[in-house]
């Protein structure tokens, strides 16, 4: 954990001081069939932060933002989108 987390961490709530969490992902795992691509990738995004996503052709971006936006299952981990678990959710849930 960073300096800027704290118990309010995976509630979207904001400390004093420090911006609301917007995107949390825990432990995401993701794939396609039976080839794993993702192998329990972790962030947290805060109110006005931006995330920049770089790597070769490959090692999983744009599955990445799949299994974010709803396009992908994830087999395991999960994903928050203010403070509320999306990871089950369909696309048009998550883009509201």
């Amino acid at each position: 954990m960073t300096q800027r987390d704290d118990q309010h961490a995976g509630s979207g709530e904001a400390s004093p001081g420090v911006s609301r969490i917007v995107l949390e992902v825990e432990g995401l795992r993701a794939g396609y069939g039976r080839v794993p691509v993702l192998h329990g990738v972790s962030f947290r995004l805060h109110e006005g932060e931006a995330l920049g996503i770089v790597g070769h052709n490959g090692m999983g971006k744009s599955t990445l933002l799949k299994t974010i936006m709803g396009l992908l299952p994830a087999t395991a981990g999960r994903i928050a989108l203010d403070g509320v678990d999306v990871t089950r959710e369909p696309p048009y849930t998550r883009s509201r």
